[in-house]
């Protein structure tokens, strides 16, 4: 049985979360479904200038005090791929890889992914020198020749990124000067480590295992030139971006270009569908424009569709008009309320604001509701600070997410365990202080420490000897739940940063219930019969690493034959070097073919399959 609500958003960027906020604050129960973390391409912006009222932000910040705002105002977002939708009818049907969803109104906005030049070699070398995000990327190549290949905002942002890994950087632009803001071009010119060959494009690369040529052509005289290195040459790509449009573009009117076209209002050719974002034709794309999509879509949808005529469909407590619950089985009854690790109190805004959105006032009744709303947030904030005095150190590096992890604690079904394996190098150190430190702020997690030697000691595992993919296997963290049922689950090194919440969602199923699959997969994932050892390398400030995280632990949560192994790349450099990693995140499976990129728990069954022989999965 499908969940139903009243609107449901596509897309988690800056466009999607404004949309969120400004329907909320209209009484409308939303939806936001998001692939990755929410936030969009901005939230891996070094840094954000240009956004009115802001002086100087990085994209993180900034997106992540989007999403609770969206969260405060009541908004649910779930960590879901969308894999169809069928808008044509009156009531749209939404797929993703675990639920059902049913809505009268949509607002899609997937936004879009970088464009790829399709030069000889670019597919070839895909992660193996070849690279999209400097974000994600960057440190793999520290001390490596290091190309930029593009003149716009991202490329020119990026170059200067990328100048604390290597120098210089060299950047090759195909126009005769940069496309992005003066102001940005001059700092990139002045730049003392950026070096800059202007119409100029690459031919091809070549090499073996990584690139080790690239062969440049000069667009005016025509002249080619080399450059070759013996090491690994990093090339960073930023020649804009494609909309993600596949899966809607056979139902709603877009343009040659893929781009989604509206009116504007942000309507598409298809009733109760809206656009908004960078998936959208338009002249400008940048946050300020995306932000402002999203707005004028919900104002629009406010205008369309009045409240009462979505009463019928379920509201925000998960009940229908007539105050009952809504039956559901399955996958859909496992998934209220459990995809979004990191959340805030849900504070449920009731009632219509649509005259404050333009007068700034308010009626009697919806002040008062807001005051009540401030009222039990800041008794919310009392009691969450009384929490955590006398339990958590001042300096705690969990005490700003401290509420979202008593959140996802407060779920567990039984009690997980964690086996920390530790020899005598720095980095076991450094997971040492971060178990301790978690083991304050999440007092059910068990956990127990094993001192293993001398540093590079090695241990067996269940799945066979444990370097038999070449990964290094202590420090680990091994994550199982207590009564053993739920295995397989090992992090190398310290779990931080974009890490955290993949290994929080690797504990919560360990404890159960874990994020629900859908049944078919559910079925593929227990049918498998032979041991499988997924090796996963990740960097900390990789924004792509989580899905497949995440999957992988989800694959080795429902079955004993799955090991899935997360490497810190940064903390074991010789799983890097020996495996020719310089893309993250990146796979291997069974110590044999790599791969590289996110994957859904679909996507990675598919590789698992072909991996091991379809016949099994």
């Amino acid at each position: 049985m499908a969940e139903k609500h009243q609107t449901v958003i596509i897309g988690g960027g800056p466009a999607g979360l404004t949309a969120a906020i400004y329907l909320r604050r209209a009484g409308y129960e939303v939806l936001v479904l998001e692939k990755e973390e929410e936030g969009g391409q901005i939230r891996i912006s070094e840094e954000v200038v240009n956004y009115p009222g802001v002086e100087r932000t990085d994209g993180e910040t900034l997106m992540e005090t989007m999403r609770r705002q969206a969260v405060n105002f009541g908004a649910q977002i779930r960590r879901e791929n969308v894999i169809s939708a069928s808008l044509t009818d009156s009531v749209k049907v939404i797929q993703t890889e675990r639920n059902h969803y049913e809505a009268p109104v949509i607002i899609y906005a997937a936004g879009s992914v970088p464009r790829k030049l399709d030069f000889p070699g670019e597919s070839e070398f895909a992660g193996r020198g070849i690279a999209y995000c400097a974000t994600c990327d960057g440190e793999l190549f520290t001390d490596k020749p290091i190309f930029v290949v593009g003149g716009g905002y991202a490329a020119a942002e990026e170059a200067i990124y990328l100048t604390r890994y290597s120098k210089p950087v060299m950047m090759i632009v195909r126009e005769p000067d940069f496309t992005c803001a003066k102001k940005l071009a001059d700092t990139v010119k002045a730049h003392p480590d950026i070096k800059i060959e202007y119409n100029t494009e690459i031919v091809r690369v070549e090499g073996d295992t990584s690139v080790k040529k690239i062969v440049f052509k000069n667009a005016l005289s025509g002249k080619e030139w080399n450059f070759e290195n013996t090491d690994t040459i990093g090339i960073f790509i930023f020649a804009g971006y494609l909309p993600q449009t596949d899966i809607v573009k056979k139902q709603l009117i877009c343009d040659m270009q893929g781009y989604l076209l509206t009116d504007d209002g942000k309507r598409t050719n298809v009733e109760g569908v809206y656009g908004a974002g960078d998936v959208c034709q338009k002249r400008l794309r940048q946050l300020v424009t995306a932000v402002a999509d999203g707005a004028v879509a919900a104002e629009t949808i406010v205008a369309d569709y009045p409240l009462d005529q979505l009463a019928s469909c379920v509201g925000p407590d998960g009940k229908d008009a007539d105050g009952k619950p809504q039956n559901k089985t399955g996958a859909d009854s496992r998934a209220a309320g459990q995809d979004t690790l990191i959340a805030n109190v849900r504070s449920q805004i009731q009632g219509q604001e649509e005259k404050k959105l333009y007068t700034g006032q308010e009626e009697p009744a919806v002040m008062d509701r807001h005051k009540e709303m401030r009222s039990s947030v800041q008794q919310a904030a009392m009691h969450l600070s009384e929490q955590m005095e006398g339990v958590l150190r001042p300096d705690s590096r969990f005490k700003d997410i401290y509420s979202e992890i008593k959140e996802v604690e407060s779920r567990f079904e039984t009690i997980p365990e964690c086996r920390v394996s530790l020899d005598d190098s720095g980095t076991s150190e450094q997971v040492r202080a971060f178990m301790e430190e978690l083991e304050e702020a999440m007092p059910k997690v068990h956990i127990y420490y094993e001192e293993t030697g001398v540093s590079g000691s090695r241990e067996k595992s269940a799945g066979g000897e444990a370097e038999a993919a070449g990964g290094p296997i202590v420090p680990a963290i091994s994550i199982s739940s207590k009564n053993g049922e739920r295995t397989g689950m090992f992090f190398h090194g310290t779990p931080g940063g974009h890490e955290f919440s993949s290994f929080l969602s690797a504990l919560y199923q360990a404890a159960g219930p874990g994020k629900p699959l859908m049944d078919d997969i559910l079925t593929q994932v227990k049918s498998i019969r032979t041991p499988v050892r997924l090796d996963v390398g990740v960097t900390l400030s990789c924004t792509k690493c989580p899905e497949l995280v995440s999957s992988a632990m989800m694959v080795a949560a429902h079955s004993p034959k799955v090991e899935v192994h997360i490497v810190n790349l940064a903390q074991f450099p010789e799983f890097k070097e020996k495996h020719q990693v310089y893309s993250v995140p990146f796979l291997m499976v069974n110590g044999e073919k790599a791969y590289y990129g996110k994957k859904s728990v679909e996507e990675l069954m598919k590789i698992i399959g072909d991996a091991i022989g379809k016949e099994v999965v």
